[in-house]
């Protein structure tokens, strides 16, 4: 009981970070998750990454990039457009009881414009859902190839 606080501050920080984080000029879309309360090897950031080039990628909690996939090029530009479409990021908070130890999940895209909206997130075992319809869309489509991806993992 004694280390709650320390690891308290920990989540909040890996959290924090998550509001305020850029995506770099190659990555379209990116869903990372924000792992705080485990053994500290497994701590850190886990990314899935969609690059404008349609690479999709996942990259590990040691910075360490790892080839998935190549996506069609009409699929990339259709994504893009609809990321370009996002009028707003404005998530509706949950009503739900919040927890502590779950892993934080966000998604953020880059817009032509160059903003990185973050359009979803799970925090604290509360969903966060996007208010805009297209950013909806985009999180859908992002959630489920992370899904997809991980359960690759999985079967290696």
């Amino acid at each position: 009981m004694k280390h709650f606080p320390v690891l308290l501050s920990v989540f909040f920080l890996l959290n924090f970070a998550a509001a305020n984080d850029e995506l770099p000029p190659n990555v379209l879309a990116e869903h990372s998750t924000r792992v705080g309360f485990a053994p500290p090897q497994m701590r850190g950031i886990y990314r899935l990454q969609i690059l404008v080039d349609g690479t999709v990628q996942r990259v590990d909690n040691n910075g360490v990039a790892t080839f998935f996939a190549e996506l069609d090029p009409s699929l990339v530009a259709n994504l893009s457009a609809s990321i370009d479409a996002i009028k707003s990021n404005e998530l509706i908070p949950p009503t739900s009881m919040p927890c502590m130890d779950a892993p934080g999940k966000y998604i953020r895209v880059r817009q032509s414009n160059g903003t990185s909206p973050l359009i979803w997130k799970n925090e604290v075992c509360r969903e966060f859902r996007p208010r805009d319809l297209k950013a909806s869309d985009v999180a859908l489509v992002i959630k489920e190839l992370e899904h997809a991806f991980s359960r690759m993992n999985l079967m290696k």
